[in-house]
Order: C-alpha cells, then structure tokens, then sequence
C-alpha cells in the first residue's frame, strides 16, 4: 500500500492534485495507492498521526499551519517525498529547510501539466531509490501494505516481538515477518547481535554499558544487552 497525503485549502485545486497522484499511480505502480486529501489541515494532521508510513505528500504551505503540517510529515517519515505548493507571496525561508526537505516544489497558478509533470518525476525518482531490489544500501521489507527499501542509514535496530520483526528507525517503526537468525545472515557487518531479540546498528551506538547490560544509542533510546552477546560487544568496543 502506497500512502499520500495530500493538503490544499483550495478544494478545486486539491481535486486536481488528487487525480494527478491517481495518474501517475497507474503508469508507475501496481500498487494500491490510498490517497487520503484535506482542505482542512487538522483533520489531515490527525489523518498523519493514525498513519504508520507516508510515502508522498503534496503541502500548500503558503499559510504557518501548512508549515508545520510538512514538518511533522518529514518527521514522522525519513523517506516520504514531499511536494510543496506555494507562490511568490511568500519567501522560500520559510519552506526551504533541513525539517521539511522537500523533494520539490508547485508554484502557483498551477497547470495540470505542471502538476502531472512534478508528481510523475518525484514518484519515478521514488520508485528508482526505494523500490529496486539492486541496491545494497538499504534494508527490502515486505509487509500487508506493500515491499518498503530501508536505507541501512536510518535503521536504529531490529527487534523481535511476538512472532514478527519490528524495524526502528528512531522516528518510526515498521512491522514485518522474519526472523532475526535470517537478519542476521543477511545484514551488513556493522549490524550486531546484542540479545536474542535485538540487533542494533553499530552506527547508532553511543555507548555500551555492559555492567547495567544495555547499549546507548545516539537518539537517546537503549537496548538490552544478553551475557551471550557481552564478548563480541566487548570485542567491538576495543
């Protein structure tokens, strides 16, 4: 499942958009794509906080609400691409930033060759870095909502609950079947086995408290460390 989110408080202007984002999902994906479009910015940011992942959002933010509704998107989700809509009123200052990171930007009066244009090249750009199998720099997932690529850059660690693997990523977690016996053949070195349900990325480690047995990661969050795995931690550290 591809998730969009989609903000204008211009309901023509918002219809337009939605059926772009309709366009491109049948020439780029056989994916379902679940669009979900809000003139209205509270009920979209509610909309975001029920949502586990964001793929693509499209965000007036030509209003301070809007703003923030891009940034708490960027926050919730590393990977999502987002789509700015603006106009010459305002200074790009404002919307041009590290918490937003936009992957492009509308300028009003928009077309709807502009609109299908953007969001054609933004979505192909997408599938291209997250979606192909052939890269060794992120992690592939598959779960109920569709195959997810992971850059091993933003994965915290690996935990096992109950049957399922949950990936963190210090702002999200995402749920999927596996084990950790099978991660742990298939992940890069740097990824280390701390306890029969943890591993942990070695670039995410701040400090290793081997006599409270957890490990300090750089987001402030710990994991466990088992007296199987204290060796090779002890090993690692040196």
């Amino acid at each position: 499942m591809i998730s969009v989110m989609l903000y204008s408080p211009n309901e023509d202007e918002l219809n337009r958009i939605r059926y772009q984002y309709r366009e491109v999902a049948v020439g780029l994906s056989d994916d379902d794509w679940d669009i979900c479009a809000e003139t209205n910015d509270t009920r979209l940011y509610s909309a975001v906080e029920k949502t586990d992942t964001i793929d693509f959002a499209c965000i007036d933010v030509t209003s301070v609400c809007g703003i923030k509704l891009a940034e708490r998107i960027r926050k919730k989700s590393d990977f999502c691409s987002i789509v700015l809509i603006s106009d010459k009123n305002i200074s790009p200052v404002l919307y041009i930033k590290p918490t937003i990171r936009a992957s492009s930007l509308l300028l009003r009066p928009l077309t709807d060759k502009q609109i299908h244009d953007t969001l054609f090249e933004v979505a192909d750009e997408y599938f291209r870095a997250y979606l192909e199998k052939d890269s060794d720099s992120s992690f592939i997932m598959e779960n109920r909502d569709g195959r997810r690529k992971i850059p091993y850059s933003q994965i915290f660690y690996f935990e096992s609950r109950k049957k399922k693997i949950s990936v963190n990523t210090g702002m999200n977690e995402l749920d999927f079947y596996d084990t950790l016996d099978n991660l742990e053949s298939i992940l890069p070195e740097n990824f280390i086995r701390c306890h029969r349900s943890f591993i942990v990325s070695g670039s995410k480690i701040a400090s290793v408290k081997l006599s409270n047995n957890t490990i300090c990661l750089i987001n402030g969050s710990t994991v466990p460390v088992s007296r199987t795995y204290k060796s090779a931690l002890r090993e690692l550290m040196k």
